[in-house]
């Protein structure tokens, strides 16, 4: 901080040690609202060591669908900017997500919570209006889940018992008659996927919900 001087509106949101792009001299990080800092030492041959800064304008990090293109990588981040690609190595799983999540907060106006919650409900618009169960019926037998996961995998599992009975043959008519659109059924498929990379259903189960939203 000795070597960086915050501009009037500017505060700082995280702090700590990192190298960076693969090489071993550490430098202090800082993250504000408005830049990310680099602080490296340098050693000189005739003169006192000195500092070097670099600066990177937390609105020159790229996005796409709104999604900020900050990865971790166990305790490592890649950062994707305007200008370049860097590989910030914290050496820690946590302290690499403390920053991931700052750097999301920062670029979306959402905490780890909303987004979570966002996530949570756009997988339960697709399983109660594409997949066809009534969520709120549902809820009253999960309300002892106290994890959005919890329920949220209940759900899925309704989801299949219920497309898994028999229907009658005016509901089967009425199902085709409200077949998926295309866009639909990627939207649906998309938030499949979503549930079974969180391990929310099986393999097994999303090929057969997967099979019964392509058959419309």
């Amino acid at each position: 901080m000795n070597h960086y001087t915050l501009q009037a509106d500017e505060v700082v949101l995280f702090k700590g040690q990192a190298t960076f792009d693969n090489h071993d001299q550490p430098s202090e990080v800082l993250l504000t609202n408005l830049h990310l800092v680099r602080m490296t030492k340098e050693k000189k041959m005739f003169s006192r060591d000195g500092v070097r800064v670099e600066t990177f304008p937390v609105r020159e990090v790229k996005t796409y669908n709104q999604v900020p293109q900050v990865k971790q990588l166990g305790g490592k981040v890649e950062l994707y900017t305007l200008s370049k690609v860097m590989l910030i190595d914290f050496g820690n799983i946590l302290t690499a997500r403390k920053f991931v999540g700052l750097m999301y907060e920062l670029l979306t106006g959402q905490t780890a919570a909303q987004r979570g919650a966002d996530k949570v409900r756009g997988a339960m618009d697709v399983v109660d209006g594409a997949l066809g169960i009534n969520t709120v019926d549902a809820v009253v037998g999960l309300v002892g889940k106290s994890t959005p996961g919890g329920i949220l995998g209940g759900l899925a599992k309704i989801a299949l018992q219920q497309s898994a009975a028999p229907q009658p043959a005016s509901v089967a008519s009425g199902a085709k008659s409200a077949a998926l659109s295309l866009d639909e059924q990627l939207e649906a498929l998309k938030k499949l996927k979503e549930l079974l990379d969180n391990g929310i259903i099986t393999q097994a189960e999303f090929e057969s919900k997967k099979a019964q939203v392509m058959n419309g």
